[in-house]
C-alpha cells in the first residue's frame, strides 16, 4: 500500500496540472457553440473514412515495427470513438450546450484531434 501512495505522490500527481490547462472552455453565445460542435459532429461523419488512412499512418510512426498489428485493433477503436463523438455531438449538443461551455469533443479523451485529417496533438 505504501508503494501505491508513493507511487501516486511522486509519479502521478505531479502531471495533473499538466493536463489541466486546456480546459476546452469557450467564451462564444449559445448558439455559437451549439453551432461549431455540430459542425464538428457532421465533419466528422463525413471524414471517418480518412481513419482507414491516417491511423496506420500515425502507427507507422509511433510503431515501426508493430504497425501491421497495432493498426487494425487503433482504426476500429479510432472509427467508432470518432462516430459516438460525431452523433453526441449532433444529437446531444443541443441540450448540453446552454448549460456548459465546454467545446471540448470525446475524442480528446481518447488521444485523438478534433477531426480526421488532423494530427494529433499528442502525437505531433
Amino acid at each position: 500500500m505504501k508503494k501505491v501512495s508513493l507511487f501516486f505522490l511522486c509519479v502521478l500527481l505531479p502531471i495533473f496540472p499538466a493536463f489541466a490547462y486546456d480546459t476546452g472552455r469557450s467564451e462564444a453565445g449559445v448558439f455559437d457553440r451549439m453551432a461549431q460542435a455540430e459542425a464538428r459532429g457532421f465533419l466528422n461523419v463525413l471524414g471517418m473514412p480518412a481513419e482507414l488512412v491516417r491511423t496506420p499512418a500515425e502507427e507507422s510512426a509511433i510503431h515501426p515495427r508493430l504497425w501491421p498489428v497495432t493498426a487494425v485493433p487503433r482504426t476500429v477503436t479510432n472509427i467508432f470513438t470518432r462516430a459516438i463523438s460525431a452523433v453526441y455531438d449532433i444529437v446531444l449538443t443541443p441540450f448540453v450546450q446552454p448549460f456548459s461551455a465546454d467545446l471540448s469533443p470525446l475524442t480528446d479523451a481518447m488521444g485523438l484531434s478534433d477531426y480526421p485529417w488532423q494530427i494529433s496533438e499528442s502525437r505531433a
